[in-house]
């Protein structure tokens, strides 16, 4: 049967969780508009995760989409998918530019682990990543020239990008975040301070960092009454328990475990104060998020961090190995002495700069 409407292939086969799934699900709302226009199909590897209307999912096993098996579908086998479905546009939504027969290929790039400078610590507790960090560049590399376009998420990363693809127009897009400010919750006198930092268990994310400030701090002053929680159980994989194992006898320090949609926001309106020490990030949802509920932040001096953060009243930055400069700053947020001074907005220089997904799509699909 002849198709009557133009088609988009958008591929995600290895997102499974976090702000990946956040962007792909923002993605295909927005595609989902132009089905008047446009057949959508979307390539998952667990469709449950998906309700947009509109699309129609097909989906991966996720065994053979989070390994080396992937390079199958990605070089091979959605070639022949590309072949007999003939789309219009393939946009990638997972890094790789896949190898297909298309008119019109996009790549949305959202892992900056191209640039994270590794220890031997690191390599010991996440050596997986270590390795995949080694051969990410050619990966990278392969089939760029067939892009379009390559979009991320902020300057910062198109600036680096820009040495690989010098040949490719890199847009900056902005994910779009929910920006209704809620108001705190009211905590009575006898409740303790509460420190949030809400992240998965990787090594970049940087959780020992808070384990030593919180060390140094009860030195400092033992008196003091507050609460660190970690959305860790402590026993996901090597990283999260050498966290669980620093933090062994600290009473401040919480391990939550991984939280619902509702559970993150409970602890969001229960906390005074997030802690961001992450070294890697494409944007750092959380910062967001704490400005959506109007939380004070303490925050690792990145570029990424400056950049998400933008113009804000309620943020400070510490370096990112400072375990005493970060304690100072915890204590002075407990006593209510730290003195917050507004952020200035990151110039943007990109002349492919979009907020807003809808426009986005507009712009790749012209």
């Amino acid at each position: 049967m002849k198709r009557t409407k133009k088609l988009i292939v958008v591929s995600g086969i290895n997102i499974h969780s976090g702000g990946p799934v956040t962007i792909y699900k923002a993605i295909l709302e927005e595609l989902s508009k132009l089905s008047h226009e446009f057949d959508i199909y979307a390539l998952v590897n667990n469709d449950k995760l998906f309700t947009v209307k509109n699309i129609k999912y097909f989906t991966f096993s996720r065994f053979f989409s989070r390994n080396v098996l992937s390079f199958y579908y990605e070089y091979y086998y959605f070639n022949k998918l590309s072949k007999k479905w003939k789309p219009d546009v393939w946009i990638s939504v997972n890094d790789k530019t896949p190898t297909v027969t298309v008119p019109n290929q996009v790549v949305y790039f959202h892992n900056s682990s191209l640039f994270y400078s590794f220890s031997f610590k690191t390599f010991w507790i996440e050596p997986i990543f270590y390795l995949q960090r080694f051969i990410y560049k050619f990966i990278l590399k392969m089939n760029a020239s067939k892009n379009r376009y390559i979009i991320v998420q902020q300057e910062w990363l198109k600036k680096k990008l820009t040495g690989l693809y010098l040949d490719k127009k890199i847009i900056v897009a902005n994910p779009e975040i929910d920006s209704i400010v809620r108001a705190p919750v009211l905590k009575s006198s006898t409740e303790k301070f509460t420190f949030f930092y809400p992240s998965l268990p990787r090594a970049f994310k940087n959780f020992e960092l808070i384990v030593e400030a919180v060390k140094f701090l009860n030195k400092m002053n033992p008196k003091l009454q507050y609460e660190v929680l970690f959305t860790l159980s402590g026993y996901e994989n090597r990283y999260a328990k050498y966290v669980k194992a620093k933090a062994k006898g600290i009473t401040q320090i919480k391990f939550v475990g991984h939280q619902t949609k509702e559970g993150m926001e409970s602890l969001y309106l229960k906390s005074d104060t997030l802690i961001f020490p992450s070294l890697l990030e494409t944007w750092g949802l959380p910062i967001s998020e704490a400005m959506n509920y109007n939380l004070k932040i303490l925050l690792v001096d990145l570029p990424y961090a400056h950049e998400t953060l933008g113009s804000y009243n309620k943020g400070m930055f510490f370096k990112k190995n400072d375990v005493v400069g970060l304690a100072n700053y915890m204590k002075m947020a407990i006593s209510g002495e730290l003195l917050f001074e507004s952020t200035k907005k990151v110039e943007l220089r990109s002349d492919l700069y979009f907020n807003r997904f809808d426009k986005l799509i507009e712009f790749i699909l012209k």
